[in-house]
């Protein structure tokens, strides 16, 4: 997860590039660095371990003038945090600059057939990039870099420079966002919102083969096949990813899943039966009571398994073998994108295991097919948050909530409501439809709104049955719908349409107006949306 920013104009790129880094600074926090082209025609780079104000200090006092240049923010993925590993990267000759944002999948092959000729001063995946470019470099930047990126497997956005050609800017985009923006003297190119439901994916899905492939698991085919049961242990928003995970498994393998809350699971004494794998998953990678929880089914002899988004954390050194879910630094203390990319590796575990026992190959790759147009679907409910504001300033003053779905969408309802309570503090609560019936429907009043999940799945009647059971107790609804459907116009106050997709991946799709209603409803209330009362981002204490 990473930033990047470029200049080309009259000016002085480098306090334009500070600046953009500034801007970009929550895509990446852990170093940074910049490279310009100077007035006669040399490469000056300067890169700092920490934030953008270590770079900014770093560089106050000298000289640096260029018209021409690139700037990176980095969030650690391969190598280490350190300054050799900060981008921008130079080729051998140092006539070649580059920033890049993804993950290069096949960087050891090519690093491989580069190392006769090459010598290489990071860790990172990026290097190979800019060795690779000048491999093929014969007077003409863009068409070294077309070659380069024709021998790529993975995703990327880079800025490339060179000292051989000062008046130019190379970019190219695969998977990463890349925006370009003129004025009347300058070029600026820079990142859109991060694809980060890609990244979780990259690399990992076989299309031809209808599966999907977690490197991270280290486990043989065989022990892969001798599994007979999944725990999956998770606090909070995990907790609520990881029950999605579970319909998502169960209906592709059939193995039985449960899924535990981590701060109960090992004072209850549980039973770890053989050939168990036990997921611990978790943003940080630090949460206390996950952690003692995996540490308790590794001592009862389960095969255990991070699901982390944090590089070197506690539980992915801890845990032997794991899934990095590439949600990239998460700066609000309410979890958003990394519940979504935590869902996207345990269906991909589903698909993945599932094509050894009951998923066929035509099934599969219709999964696969279903998966890969995800995050178009995904922007074209993004542009609706001005609707969602709207219909939040509605209830805005109301100080309770019932969220409600069925199936693979109540673990939603149940995050849906605890993204209400952590940034506005209003009472929320989540149920299965079925269940109010009997007893919180006692609660529903003109006064206590709620928010119904009512998809075209497999129990759309079912919940429309419960929607009208909270309709003739003159409760007011909200509903999230499948766009096309007349019916929920009728049943409800207000709407929400999402497009449709197969049922095991519609909280990719759900889960975001669930967001966007919470934070308009956070910041309407003048509540402070990335820092909630009481609340910490990693919680390291029982």
């Amino acid at each position: 997860m990473c930033g990047i920013i470029g200049y080309l104009g009259k000016q002085n790129a480098v306090p334009v590039l500070i600046n953009g880094l500034r801007r970009l600074e929550y895509r990446g926090y852990d170093s940074a660095g910049l490279v310009v082209i100077g007035q006669n025609g040399e490469m000056i780079r300067e890169r700092a371990v920490g934030k953008i104000d270590a770079l900014a200090k770093k560089i106050e006092n000298k000289n640096m003038f260029g018209s021409v240049g690139i700037a990176h923010t980095r969030w650690a993925t391969h190598g280490g945090v350190t300054e050799e590993n900060a981008h921008p990267h130079f080729s051998c000759d140092g006539k070649i600059a580059l920033a890049h944002n993804g993950i290069i999948e096949n960087y050891r092959e090519l690093k491989t057939g580069l190392l006769k000729d090459h010598k290489f001063t990071s860790e990172t995946d990026s290097e190979v990039l800019a060795h690779l470019i000048e491999h093929f470099y014969h007077d003409n930047l863009r068409l070294a870099v077309e070659k380069a990126l024709a021998l790529v497997v993975g995703t990327y956005g880079i800025a490339v420079v060179s000292s051989a050609e000062p008046q130019k800017i190379v970019c190219a985009r695969r998977g990463s966002p890349l925006v370009l923006g003129v004025a009347d003297d300058a070029f600026l190119i820079a990142f859109d919102q991060p694809q980060v439901f890609q990244d979780a994916l990259a690399g990992r899905l076989l299309p031809q083969e209808g599966a999907a492939h977690l490197g991270g698991l280290n486990l043989s085919e065989e022990k892969l096949r001798q599994i007979e049961r999944i725990v999956i242990i998770a606090c909070g928003t995990a907790f609520y990813a990881s029950l999605i995970g579970k319909y998502a498994i169960e209906h592709c393998t059939g193995l039985p899943v449960s899924v535990e809350i981590a701060s109960e699971f090992r004072y209850r004494d549980p039973v770890i039966l053989p050939h168990t794998l036990v997921l611990a998953v978790s943003q940080s990678g630090e949460t206390a009571d996950t952690l003692a929880a995996m540490r308790e089914a590794k001592n009862k002899g389960a095969i255990v398994m991070g699901v982390v988004n944090v590089v070197g954390s506690t539980i992915a050194r801890e845990a032997g073998r794991g899934v990095y879910i590439h949600a990239g630094p998460e700066l609000a203390v309410a979890s958003t994108k990394a519940f979504t990319n935590q869902a996207a590796i345990l269906v991909l575990l589903g698909l993945q295991l599932g094509r050894q026992r009951r998923i066929s190959l035509v099934k599969g790759q219709q999964i696969i097919e279903e998966i890969k147009q995800i995050p178009e679907k995904m922007k074209k409910i993004l542009a609706q948050s001005e609707d969602i504001k709207k219909i939040a300033e509605k209830y805005q003053d109301y100080e309770h909530m019932f969220f409600l779905g069925r199936g693979i969408n109540y673990p939603l309802a149940m995050e849906g409501a605890l993204k209400l309570k952590e940034i506005s503090y209003i009472h929320a609560e989540g149920y299965p439809a079925g269940e109010m019936k009997h007893g919180p429907i006692a609660l529903i009043d003109e006064k206590c709104p709620v928010f119904g999940i009512m998809t075209k799945d497999s129990l759309y009647d079912k919940t429309r049955s419960n929607i009208e059971e909270i309709r003739a107790r003159k409760g007011k609804v909200i509903l999230l719908a499948t766009e096309g459907d007349e019916e929920a116009s009728r049943l409800a106050e207000d709407v929400i349409f999402v497009p449709s997709t197969m049922e095991m991946l519609e909280p990719f799709l759900n889960v975001l107006p669930l967001q966007l209603f919470a934070y308009h409803m956070a910041v309407l209330r003048g509540k402070d949306v990335d820092r909630p009362r009481n609340l910490a981002k990693s919680v390291t204490v029982e």
